[in-house]
């Protein structure tokens, strides 16, 4: 978990965001690294053999249908707000239910900002 991916989304994201994307996206930015990047949810629950793994997916998290869920990152991504990441990082899930990777370049390019001295 990131806390400056989420601190970004809180400060600068969700900025023009209307409020039914900002649950997905501090959700993305839970599971982001500290450049905003590598964030890997699932986008429905898991189940192994009958049984459901701890972590929950976007949609259960968000409170809102698989299909409603699929919607709303296809509009984070349209909006540049997120963008698919390095897929690599989920080979480790088997290929047929592997989540896709987001990062969040807005994050990435504040801590770019913030290093080169342009922000304080």
């Amino acid at each position: 978990m990131s806390s400056e991916a989420v601190s970004w989304v809180v400060r600068e994201g969700m900025r023009n965001l209307p409020a039914r994307l900002v649950g997905p996206l501090i959700i993305i930015a839970e599971g982001c690294d500290f450049y905003g990047e590598g964030a890997r949810p699932w986008v429905t629950d898991h189940w192994v053999r009958g049984e459901v793994l701890p972590r929950d997916g976007l949609a259960t998290l968000c409170g809102i249908s698989v299909r409603r869920c699929r919607q709303r990152l296809a509009e984070l991504e349209a909006r540049g707000v997120i963008q698919r990441g390095d897929q690599r990082r989920a080979d480790f899930v088997r290929a047929d239910r592997r989540p896709v990777v987001w990062d969040i370049p807005g994050v990435r390019q504040a801590y770019i900002a913030r290093s080169s001295g342009l922000l304080r």
